[in-house]
């Protein structure tokens, strides 16, 4: 049977190892995590990454919108100015270092973002990276010019963004996305990959508990906290709140019956 590959945010067994490597490095960046408004009122929760030795002058910005945590909340908290630890290989850093500013939000619905996240890449998420692009080029370090980066879900949000018809969107880079959501993953050749989709559900909805996914590397668990927390949240009640409200994810439910391109 044809084994549909898990999520790059997910299959990246060392990337979490690299990531906490990366964060007791020192300090690389001038960092925030401020929550930004959508058009209905929802806000998300985003890094800010600007490089620490750069002059003011406004700079170019990569945006990465993910559903696998934009960054890692550390237990005992972390070198101050570090790099956010995230899901990710460090692209960041190396973003950082070509002297981009770097932008990572968590989807509506997930990580410490506010809202509902119904299904994969809603019609909502699309059009919240409109807004993620009009606030990026409306900052002051921001030289009103945006490419969107991503592999596998992150891919996908990369392009989609440009349905968005934001003339700050110069770029958008996805090393991999879903072509074909039934084929790849749901039922490769007609066959139900039942095995996938029920490891990714019960993943996703650990992340929205602010839990260990089954899907990241066992050993980081260790270290982490659950989703970071925005900079108006320190002691995380905020977050507290948010995830007891959250409804569990039902992919797995929603995709029982789906064998080919016309099932619901």
């Amino acid at each position: 049977m044809p084994r549909a590959p898990r999520p790059a945010g997910l299959s990246l067994a060392a990337a979490p190892l690299l990531s906490l490597l990366v964060a007791c490095a020192g300090p690389r960046a001038h960092v925030r995590a401020p929550r930004v408004p959508m058009a209905d009122g929802v806000e998300l929760a985003v890094d800010v990454l600007l490089p620490a030795d750069a002059p003011a002058a406004p700079r170019p910005t990569v945006l990465i919108q993910t559903r696998y945590w934009r960054s890692f909340e550390l237990k005992g908290g972390g070198p101050p100015g570090a790099l956010p630890v995230g899901p990710r290989e460090p692209i960041a850093e190396a973003l950082l270092a070509a002297g981009y500013a770097v932008v990572v939000a968590d989807v509506r619905g997930t990580g410490a973002s506010d809202g509902v996240w119904a299904h994969p890449w809603s019609d909502a998420e699309v059009a919240d990276a409109g807004a993620l692009i009009d606030w990026i080029t409306a900052q002051p370090w921001s030289d009103q010019r945006v490419g969107t980066y991503g592999v596998s879900y992150e891919g996908t949000t990369a392009i989609l963004a440009a349905g968005a018809g934001r003339p700050g969107l110069k770029a958008a880079l996805a090393r991999q996305i879903e072509w074909d959501l039934v084929d790849e993953a749901l039922a490769p050749g007609g066959l139900r990959n039942v095995g996938f989709i029920e490891a990714w559900d019960r993943s996703v909805a650990a992340l929205d508990e602010d839990g260990w996914p089954e899907l990241f590397p066992r050993l980081p668990r260790f270290f982490v906290h659950g989703a970071r927390r925005t900079d108006d949240d320190p002691d995380g009640a905020r977050q507290a709140a948010r995830v007891a409200a959250r409804p569990r994810p039902q992919v797995a439910a929603a995709a029982a019956g789906v064998r080919g391109p016309d099932d619901p």
